[in-house]
């Protein structure tokens, strides 16, 4: 949440760290509802699985598809902040599941804060245990969902759809 709050213009959902074991947060939907684009996607028949097999361009077209939702420019301010923010914390939990939109009781769709950024900072000690020197666990993390490489996402962004960068 710290770092989040760096980042200018991110609408993200706070946590805090419950007895030492796991974050929580407060209930940050309200009357509205969050459709994630993984749902969205398997409603124009788009499968996690079929996702999964497109090429990285074709992956970020599908999410494009949704501008009948939210604007296109809108979605990719969205995707192109949490990339950066996934880079930044080498989350690889970027699942369908957890970016998504806002329903409102009367219909209307809006961007969803940033949520679920409980696997960065190589914070699962199975998959990157201790004992293993920290440059080696860091080059072991895979982005997701359009590529498997942090830098590859923020490029594709960048060069497909002439966003501005972050940084």
């Amino acid at each position: 949440s710290i770092l989040c709050s760096c980042i200018q213009n991110l609408d993200y959902v706070k946590y805090d760290l419950y007895e030492q074991d796991y974050c929580v947060s407060k209930d940050f939907l309200g009357d509205n509802e969050f459709i994630s684009f993984n749902k969205i996607l398997r409603s124009f028949g788009v499968s996690s699985a079929k996702f999964n097999k497109l090429a990285p361009v074709r992956r970020l077209q599908s999410i494009m598809n949704l501008d009948s939702l939210v604007p296109k420019d809108k979605i990719l301010e969205y995707l192109n902040k949490i990339f950066y923010l996934d880079a930044l914390v080498l989350n690889e939990d970027r699942l369908l599941n957890n970016l998504g939109f806002i329903k409102t009781p009367n219909g209307e769709f809006g961007i969803c804060p940033v949520v679920d950024n409980g696997l960065g900072l190589l914070s699962d000690i199975r998959d990157y245990p201790f004992r293993v020197n920290l440059i080696d666990n860091i080059l072991r993390v895979k982005s997701k969902p359009l590529s498997n490489d942090f830098e590859a996402q923020i490029r594709l962004i960048k060069n497909y759809y002439d966003c501005k960068p972050l940084i």
